[in-house]
């Protein structure tokens, strides 16, 4: 079985369109992908699924992205996740605050394509293509 194949992604994306086209190209990529619609959904599926790395939104419903983060940063289990955030939001604020949380890259939507997102995750993964 290819590497890639055992590789979990939390998608945390509270467009449901946007969610589907990520969570099918993700898969068709050859990632296994839980995709979760806010940020509470999103902490119950790290903590059951601990997956190789998220893609979390900032804006969500009952939790935005900064306070997953947080969370994220205080489980010892899982505070090592790589984490890249995908968001609409391009202010230099939004993107201090989450380098200094610590995620390992930020993407604006509108700048990237889903071959470009896959793409960046096989990069922080050390995965190939498929």
């Amino acid at each position: 079985m290819d590497e890639k194949n055992k590789k979990i992604i939390i998608v945390a994306e509270d467009q449901p369109e946007e969610l589907s086209a990520l969570s099918d190209k993700l898969t068709n990529s050859g990632f296994e992908v839980v995709g979760t619609s806010d940020g509470e959904k999103c902490l119950e599926a790290v903590k059951k699924n601990s997956p190789d790395l998220i893609l979390l939104d900032l804006v969500m419903p009952r939790m935005g992205g900064l306070a997953v983060l947080e969370e994220l940063k205080k489980d010892e289990n899982h505070r090592f996740i790589p984490v890249i955030v995908l968001t609409n939001l391009d202010s230099l604020g939004d993107i201090q605050k989450v380098a200094e949380r610590g995620v390992r890259d930020y993407l604006i939507k509108s700048d990237w394509d889903l071959d470009g997102i896959v793409g960046k995750i096989n990069d922080i993964l050390g995965t190939k293509e498929k």
